[in-house]
């Protein structure tokens, strides 16, 4: 079976990343990567979808990467489009569908985890580290104590 992760973009590697790598450890191993950027956060996002892709490689194959755009940062109803229809395509082949809900801006969490839970994604995690102390290490080096992976389908 086909598994879709779909990220918003950011500025930051590790709210991209972090959740990702949690996931697959959970044994959420994604063969493709969608990542859902706006003009702002799109110079960083090559380097961070490398790095996300290295990550999914540690735990399986070395997964697809896709690129959606929106035409600005405050494209509301362009996010919901993309990750509405990003979901119902990947469902409509029989995808288990991942979203992570833990990067962006407010509004982009709130859209990925109402059309996420509305759409039937399989998941929508969302990467929690516990204090302030961890915030930019690498996902690896915190400890377990200090993180929850929570998936929304099951919480709510």
């Amino acid at each position: 079976m086909t598994r879709l992760w779909i990220s918003p973009g950011s500025t930051t590697t590790g709210s991209v990343v972090d959740p990702l790598c949690a996931a697959c450890e959970r044994g959420f191993v994604p063969d493709t990567l969608v990542f859902v950027q706006n003009p702002k956060v799109a110079a960083g996002m090559e380097r961070i979808a490398e790095i996300a892709e290295e990550t999914v490689g540690v735990y399986g194959e070395v997964p697809d990467v896709r690129f959606e755009n929106t035409e600005e940062e405050t494209d509301f109803a362009g996010y919901y489009e993309i990750v509405r229809d990003t979901i119902e395509e990947a469902k409509d082949n029989g995808a288990e569908v991942a979203i992570n809900m833990t990067p962006g801006r407010k509004y982009m969490s709130g859209i990925a985890m109402q059309t996420g839970v509305q759409k039937g994604a399989d998941h929508v995690f969302y990467l929690l580290i516990e204090t302030r102390e961890h915030y930019g290490e690498a996902y690896p080096n915190i400890p377990s104590t200090a993180t929850e992976l929570y998936d929304f389908t099951e919480e709510v």
